[in-house]
């Protein structure tokens, strides 16, 4: 019979990054130390010989830093520009910061689509959605087809 003793200390916290290894030492001992322990008990005939096994590993809290903004983008052609006004709401946090790719797709004078990519951040300090509007260059002869954003990222900045 084989009896694992397991000691809880609270020390450290997990963040998202170090997880993996934690579920990796999980794992290891669940699938490869208990197996090999009872293997080994096995083989010296099993008859009443008992092996115990103890695995200490502190088993920090895990604290979640999850931010879920969603952002809405308004466009319009001024010539040779594109206004865009962006409002990001995040009410996750108090205070966040962030950052996205802004695409901008064009169409030319032959027909041809192209699209533009701006990298933009942002912050927002308050509980109130963050608005700011900017002026992208696209060029002459060109008609303003659709803005999006692609990978909105969002990072709690609360004390």
């Amino acid at each position: 019979m084989n009896t694992m003793v397991k000691k809880q200390q609270r020390t450290n916290k997990i963040s998202l990054k170090s997880s993996p290894r934690v579920i990796l030492t999980v794992l290891l001992i669940v699938f490869w130390v208990i197996p090999q322990a009872q293997a080994k008990n096995s083989k010296k005939g099993g008859g009443g010989l008992e092996q115990e096994i103890t695995v200490t590993m502190p088993i920090p809290g895990i604290q979640f830093t999850s931010c879920e903004a969603y952002i809405s983008l308004q466009s319009h052609q001024r010539n040779t520009l594109a206004r865009v006004v962006s409002t990001i709401e995040q009410k996750t946090c108090k205070t966040s910061t962030g950052e996205y790719e802004l695409h901008v797709t064009l169409k030319d004078a032959n027909g041809t689509h192209q699209t533009l990519k701006f990298n933009e951040t942002w912050e927002q300090k308050d509980a109130s959605e963050v608005e700011f509007s900017n002026d992208y260059p696209i060029g002459e002869n060109v008609t303003l087809k659709r803005v999006m954003a692609q990978g909105l990222r969002c990072e709690c900045s609360d004390e």
